[in-house]
């Protein structure tokens, strides 16, 4: 009967140990799509952080061109400043010569003006 008992025994322990590789198989098979689940998500994750990194390096660029251009700011302004200084310099001075280019046709009509005259009264006087 011992043996029976020991075969018995063996059997259960066999049986018992069989459970044991069925679940530590289907435990297993649930770790493996569990890995490449997080797999998958480390690949995005490695995405979105590779993404982030460029961002941060085009943020960082726009930032230098920005401080650039707050810099050339008061250099735009200046030279803004100056053109309408030199634009109301140069209204002025083209005011003047039109003034004067006016004076001078206006000198110019009577000095025409008074040599017709003037001939006219030489010619009138030889006449006579």
């Amino acid at each position: 009967m011992t043996s029976l008992s020991n075969l018995q025994a063996v059997v259960a322990d066999y049986t018992h140990l069989q459970h044991l590789v069925d679940t530590t198989c289907s435990q297993t098979s649930h770790l493996r799509g569990d890995m490449a689940i997080i797999k998958e998500q480390l690949h995005q994750y490695t995405e979105v952080s590779e993404a982030i990194d460029s961002i941060s390096g085009k943020m960082a660029h726009v930032r230098g061109e920005l401080a650039q251009v707050r810099d050339d700011i008061p250099k735009v302004q200046s030279a803004v400043q100056k053109l309408k200084g030199n634009l109301g310099g140069t209204a002025e001075e083209s005011k003047r010569s039109e003034r004067k280019e006016e004076g001078g046709a206006e000198l110019f009509s009577l000095g025409l003006i008074a040599f017709v005259a003037f001939g006219t009264s030489v010619l009138w006087n030889r006449k006579l």
